[in-house]
């Protein structure tokens, strides 16, 4: 039983985990993103 316990709790952080690993990987992008906008900004202002 404590095994069967100790199943779903892993199942369960494990889509936790993911879950927050999908959000964080989805900020990066946009941090790039909006990284990237603002040096092509930076750009067309010095020119």
């Amino acid at each position: 039983m404590a095994k069967k316990a100790l199943i779903e709790k892993a199942k369960r952080y494990k889509e936790k985990y993911s879950e927050w690993r999908e959000q964080r990987r989805e900020g990066e992008i946009t941090r790039l993103k909006k990284h990237k906008e603002m040096l092509i900004e930076r750009r067309e202002v010095e020119h």
